[in-house]
């Protein structure tokens, strides 16, 4: 169906076409089918996930549970290591963010801090399918660095290291571990 005819059909037609396209959830399409039209399919989409994001943590957390994908688990983790060092990086200050793109802003998902095996205390998220979108893990690396005496006076060469990635895969186990010196950082895709 083109975009003409999504903003040409009835709301009933709206909400059975685009309730089964996104994430089969038909509550999404009944909130976006009162701002037609959609010059493009990106504005519905941005649209669409701005009425997902817009919901307080427990109602979304109802309509998961509603939901036909139910049962369905990921989880993302993360651990620091410090290369100069030879070791875990303990009581390093992250946070994660799930990035709103351009017409919503960035939403702060978890605060957490590295243990003695610089990792934290559970999985960032878990427990749900996770949400397919971009993300930024930003480890707080200067005040670790201070700490350790690694930083030369009160300026570490490192503050903060942003890690963005994508989560394409809902039920996928996303480790993103970060190596890093006083100097220069890494990260991947772990297991």
């Amino acid at each position: 169906m083109t975009m003409h005819a999504l903003d040409g059909c009835d709301s009933v037609m709206f909400t059975e076409v685009m309730g089964e396209v996104f994430e089969h959830a038909p509550w999404v399409a009944q909130a976006v089918v009162a701002q037609r039209p959609f010059q493009q399919a990106q504005a519905l989409h941005e649209a669409m996930l701005a009425q997902v994001r817009a919901l307080p943590e427990h109602d979304l957390a109802a309509r998961i549970s509603d939901h036909v994908l139910t049962g369905l688990t990921g989880a993302l983790s993360t651990h620091v290591l410090d290369t100069s060092r030879g070791c875990a990086a303990a009581s390093v200050r992250l946070t994660l963010h799930e990035l709103g793109g351009e017409q919503t802003q960035d939403r702060l998902l978890v605060e957490a801090v590295t243990d003695n095996r610089g990792r934290t205390a559970k999985p960032l998220l878990s427990g749900a399918p996770l949400r397919i979108g971009a993300y930024q893990l930003r480890f707080h690396m200067g005040d670790y660095f201070r700490a350790t005496g690694a930083a030369l006076g009160e300026w570490a060469f490192l503050e903060v290291v942003p890690v963005s990635f994508n989560v394409a895969d809902p039920e996928g186990d996303y480790h993103v571990p970060l190596t890093v010196t006083p100097w220069s950082y890494s990260t991947y895709r772990g297991q």
